[in-house]
C-alpha cells in the first residue's frame, strides 16, 4: 500500500521523462570484491574507474571495445574513499583518503605508466580533487583541529603547496563536501558547519590563489533540530552553481534523512530547497544539451531525473536491488550518462546515449577522409583542412576537462580547391596544453606550446 501510495505522489509530483539506460554491466571480474568510489575520462576517451578491494585501492579504463589490466595504486593496508580528475596534460589523478590518516596522491601518464605514491601534506579527512585553468591540481580537505576547519593545497612544477585556509577558522564544525572549477576558471569550495542544533552550508570562492570569505550557501528546509550532511557541487554552464545535500531532523515527526537540491542563480540567490527523496547518494552531470542531471541512489535504486528550468523530472530506474551510487560523468566523446555503482561485493556501470544532439552527429555519412590539423605541436597559429564533400559544420575546440573554449565555422563549399578547404586558427589567448577538435563524430588531438 505505501508502495502504492508512493509511485501516485512521485507521478504527481514529476512530469514524465524519457530516459533509457543500458542493462547493468561488471566492472571488475567475479572474484574481484570491490566497491567501486570513482571515475573519470582522459583526452583520449578512456573511462577510468577507482575501486576499493578490501584494503587496496585498484584502477582500471575501458576505451569502449576492451578493458585495460587491473593496476593496485595504492599498497594494502592503506585507502578508504577516493576521487579521480584529469590535469591538462592528460595526465589521471587518484587520491584517497584514510579518515585521520594522511592522504596519498599518484597519477598515471600515458606511455609511461604510474608515478610514485605521493602523501599529501597538510590534508587530512573528506578529500576531494579538481584541476583550475591553469592546470594546477588542487585538493581540499577537512582538518581535524579543536575545531575541524576546511583547508586546501595545490600541486605544481613538481611539489605541493602551503596549506591555504578556506573555512577561516569558523565557530563550529565544518566538514568538506566540495571542490570543483566552474567555466571561468573560478574555484569553488563547499562544507557543511554543524554547529548547535542547526547546521549550514557554507561556501568559498577562489580566482587566484586566496579563497573569499565564507557565505552561507542555501537555506535549509527546517529552522531547528535537524543535521546537514553535503553531497555535492557543481557549477552549470549557464552560470549556476548547484548544491545536493541530506538533512535530518529530530523532531516529533522522525522524518529522518531527506534528499534536498538547490542552486544560485547569477544574481547570488539561492532558490528555495526542493525534496527529492529520502536517504540517498548524489551526482549532478551537465549533458552536451547543457542539460543538468541528477543520478542518485535511494532505498533499492539508483536513479536518474533530468532538470526542466522547473522541476525535477518523473525518475529513471537504473538498477534496482541495495545498489548504492558511487559517482556518474558525461562522456563527450560518446554523448552519453554514465553511472557506477556496487552492491554486495560487486561494482556496475551502465549509461544513457544523448541522442538529441543534432549538431554532434553527422549530416551526411560521408566516406572521405577525416579532417587535418596542421602544424602540430602548434605554437601561434594552427591550420585546419577539410575534405571537399565535408558539409560545412562548427568545429568544437575543448580542453581536457571538456570545457568548449572555441568554436570554428569551417569555410563554405564555395571556397574549397582541389585540396579541399582550409581555415587557419589563431591560438592568441590560448594556453599551452592538450586541446581536442571535433567535427561530427570525428576527433583530433591538437598541443599547444609555448
Amino acid at each position: 500500500m505505501k508502495l502504492f501510495v508512493f509511485l501516485i505522489l512521485a507521478f504527481l509530483t514529476f512530469p514524465l521523462q524519457s530516459q533509457t539506460w543500458a542493462p547493468p554491466t561488471k566492472i571488475f571480474p567475479e572474484f574481484y570484491r570491490v566497491e567501486v568510489h570513482s571515475m573519470t575520462i582522459d583526452h583520449l576517451g578512456n573511462i577510468w574507474f577507482i575501486a576499493l578491494q578490501s584494503d587496496r585501492i585498484v584502477a582500471r579504463y575501458y576505451n569502449g571495445n576492451q578493458w585495460s589490466r587491473i593496476d593496485t595504486i595504492f599498497s594494502p593496508d592503506w585507502g578508504f574513499w577516493n576521487y579521480s580528475d584529469v590535469d591538462r596534460e592528460g595526465k589521471i589523478w587518484v587520491v584517497c583518503d584514510e579518515y585521520g590518516f594522511t592522504p596519498l596522491a599518484r597519477y598515471y601518464e600515458h606511455n609511461i605508466g604510474w608515478s610514485d605514491v605521493m602523501a599529501i601534506p597538510n590534508a587530512q579527512a573528506d578529500i576531494r580533487l579538481t584541476v583550475d585553468s591553469i592546470g594546477r591540481v588542487w585538493v581540499s580537505s577537512t582538518i581535524l583541529t579543536r575545531y575541524f576547519e576546511v583547508s586546501s593545497l595545490y600541486y605544481e612544477n613538481g611539489r605541493w603547496s602551503e596549506p591555504i585556509p578556506v573555512s577561516n577558522q569558523m565557530n563550529g564544525d565544518c566538514c568538506n563536501f566540495g571542490l570543483t572549477t566552474d567555466r571561468n576558471g573560478t574555484l569553488w569550495s563547499a562544507w557543511a558547519l554543524h554547529h548547535g542544533f542547526a547546521d549550514s552550508i557554507y561556501l568559498s570562492t577562489n580566482s587566484g590563489t586566496n579563497w573569499s570569505q565564507p557565505y552561507l550557501g542555501p537555506p535549509s528546509s527546517a529552522t531547528t533540530n535537524f543535521h546537514i550532511y553535503g553531497l555535492d557541487l557543481f557549477p552549470t554552464s549557464d552560470g549556476k552553481i548547484w548544491v545536493a545535500w541530506l538533512e535530518n531532523t529530530w523532531d516529533i515527526k522522525n522524518l529522518g534523512w531527506r534528499l534536498y537540491s538547490s542552486y544560485r542563480d547569477t544574481t547570488g540567490l539561492w532558490t528555495n530547497p526542493v525534496l527529492i527523496y529520502s536517504e540517498s547518494n548524489t551526482k549532478f552531470v551537465e549533458d552536451g544539451l547543457n542539460r543538468l542531471w541528477l543520478i542518485h541512489s535511494c532505498s533499492s535504486y539508483v536513479r536518474s531525473l533530468i532538470w526542466d528550468g522547473n522541476g525535477w523530472s518523473m525518475p529513471a530506474i537504473i538498477d534496482t536491488g541495495n545498489a548504492y551510487l558511487a559517482s556518474a560523468i558525461y562522456d563527450r566523446y560518446r554523448n552519453r550518462i554514465w553511472a557506477i555503482w556496487f552492491k554486495g561485493d560487486s561494482s556496475y556501470m551502465s549509461y544513457t546515449q544523448i541522442n538529441d544532439i543534432a549538431e554532434e552527429k553527422p549530416i551526411t555519412e560521408f566516406s572521405c577522409p577525416p579532417f587535418e590539423i596542421y602544424p602540430n605541436p602548434a605554437k601561434l597559429y594552427f591550420t585546419i583542412r577539410l575534405p571537399q564533400t565535408a558539409d560545412r559544420k562548427m568545429i568544437k575546440m575543448f580542453d581536457v576537462s571538456g570545457k568548449l573554449v572555441r568554436e570554428i565555422a569551417s569555410p563554405p563549399k564555395a571556397d574549397r580547391n582541389d585540396n579541399g578547404r582550409e581555415v587557419k586558427i589563431s591560438l592568441k589567448g590560448i594556453n599551452p596544453g592538450i586541446y581536442f577538435l571535433r567535427l561530427g563524430k570525428e576527433t583530433k588531438k591538437l598541443l599547444v606550446v609555448k
